[in-house]
């Protein structure tokens, strides 16, 4: 390759550099910055309500999840009862956000036919009978 080849290759590949975006600092409102590319701009990654909504409910579902798992492992009565406080608040929490996201028609759900929750509740019953015997 000849010299000229050589500096027209370069001067390519520094215009495809330089077209690339590069990385920012951006200070956040709290005083914390991060990184920021100019693909990737803030209007991106506004939420709506619904998404928020969701996100909230998913992540409550889960916490009540793993408060479970604690709960069933714990072996100290104190922490047995703070964890089981935590999963009470928790569980009240996710029914908030699910009686937010049910008003608004974002999580849509049927009422049973009273024959199925008789069932149920015969079928409940039965299988508390043979544990318990």
């Amino acid at each position: 390759m000849s010299r000229s080849e050589k500096i027209k290759s370069n001067t390519k590949a520094s215009k495809t550099i330089a077209s690339t975006p590069t990385r920012t600092q951006k200070t956040m409102s709290h005083g914390v910055s991060k990184r920021v590319s100019p693909e990737f701009s803030e209007d991106q990654t506004c939420l709506d309500d619904t998404a928020m909504i969701t996100d909230a409910l998913k992540f409550q579902k889960a916490l009540c999840g793993a408060y479970s798992k604690a709960l069933m492992e714990s072996s100290c009565p104190n922490m047995r009862k703070l964890v089981s406080q935590k999963m009470s608040e928790c569980a009240c929490d996710q029914f908030d956000a699910f009686n937010y996201m049910h008003e608004r028609n974002l999580y849509p759900t049927e009422d049973a036919p009273s024959q199925k929750v008789t069932e149920a509740k015969s079928k409940f019953k039965e299988k508390w009978q043979d544990m318990s015997q």
